[in-house]
């Protein structure tokens, strides 16, 4: 049995640029970089296994998969489905698009969906040895694991060499059942590639003068998470008439996903605010662009945030008086309505003025948050993993 210990040889990896009121641990922000992994050639011909239920996807799991893919020449990774909560599969669907997402470079990730038998069942450990079988198309050669002592017999029954990788979690002292109570402060330990399908996403729209820059500043002082500034307003100011050209509106467009799957991988928190949507870039070049521009539209259509905020264009026009165009506002208006009728994310038109305007964005962005945060807490207790 092979016992491999956490190296040190990783960089300190810092996350968002937001700190936290108190300063967290040193390996609640420390993951290895994205890169290229060289394997040894004697590794290609092992298949291996990692098992858990990863409620949620967290730092730990994340380091046991990449030791594991560093060490075979195919990884599966094999998940029983979450529970329902309160007889919904919202977060059991949740869960396993996170799961997929935090290790989709490293592994084949497989559910089970069947019933497991509970651990009691003598028939337990057999139940999971076909699973696994049923599941991963090769032979499995070998098992990775921080538990040795709830693997190794599975590993026997597969007839593969079990691998233990820091076993005493020193390289991440995480347990799930820890996090799940308070999975919004503890939001920093999930594994980077989950972060965006288990936090919210808020997409800011609205025709000009409607407050959209000012708004999203609000809300990332609010809830102190990263924000992303609509790139065109600086674009126009170095553009002739002071409008950006068809290819801003192509690269905008074609980058907005690109920067809030970033902002959350890189970040910490459970928001990540977008005034930079493919959607404000597909309707400007609708309004502005003779012909408009058909490139932004693939980009505005695969587009999806957890909330979208419709600013109406109920304030006082705030700018050039030659500028002031209420035809446009309001054709830009309908066309938004139009678009956001077809996205899954939750719509909230956000009226009014002044401090009233912003407490009901925050109060939206809040609801969507406890959405995906809350039922973690209400999981029931399966196991420290």
């Amino acid at each position: 049995m092979a016992n491999i210990s956490p190296p040190d040889r990783w960089p300190r990896w810092i996350g968002t640029s937001y700190t936290p009121p108190r300063r967290p641990p040193d390996w609640l922000h420390s993951h290895r970089p994205a890169r290229e992994v060289v394997k040894d050639p004697s590794v290609h011909q092992r298949v291996g296994l990692v098992m858990g239920r990863f409620l949620p996807p967290h730092l730990g799991h994340q380091f046991l998969v990449e030791e594991a893919y560093e060490r075979c020449g195919m990884l599966a990774v094999v998940v029983p489905l979450a529970p329902k909560i309160d007889g919904s599969d919202v977060l059991r669907e949740r869960h396993e698009r996170a799961v997929r997402a935090a290790f989709a470079r490293e592994a084949e990730v497989h559910f089970i969906r069947q019933p497991v038998p509970p651990m009691s069942d003598p028939t337990h450990l057999a139940w999971w040895a076909e699973a696994v079988r049923t599941a991963v198309a090769e032979r499995v050669t070998h098992v990775f694991t921080s538990d040795p002592a709830s693997s190794g017999p599975l590993a026997n029954l597969l007839g593969a060499d079990v691998v233990v990788i820091d076993e005493a979690r020193a390289r991440f002292p995480l347990q799930g059942r820890l996090l799940r109570p308070d999975l919004l402060r503890n939001f920093g330990a999930v594994a980077p590639g989950a972060r965006r399908t288990l936090g919210v996403t808020v997409g800011i729209v609205g025709a000009e003068s409607c407050g959209k820059s000012t708004m999203a500043r609000e809300l990332g002082t609010f809830f102190d998470c990263p924000v992303l500034d609509d790139p065109l307003r600086a674009i126009a100011s170095e553009r002739p008439a002071r409008r950006p050209l068809s290819i801003d509106y192509d690269i905008t467009a074609g980058s907005a996903d690109i920067l809030v799957d970033t902002a959350c991988r890189e970040g910490s928190r459970a928001v990540v605010v977008s005034d930079a949507t493919a959607m404000m870039a597909r309707v400007w070049s609708e309004r502005f662009i003779d012909p408009p521009t058909r490139s932004v539209i693939p980009s505005a259509e695969l587009e999806q945030h957890d909330l979208w905020l419709h600013l109406l264009p109920d304030l006082p026009f705030d700018g050039l008086p030659e500028r002031d165009d209420p035809v446009g506002r309001a054709w830009t208006t309908e066309r938004l309505r139009t678009l956001l009728a077809s996205k899954r994310g939750t719509v909230v038109e956000i009226s009014g003025s002044g401090q009233d305007r912003i407490n009901a964005a925050i109060n939206a962005v809040e609801a969507a948050r406890d959405q995906a945060i809350a039922p973690w807490a209400r999981l029931p207790e399966p196991g420290s993993r």
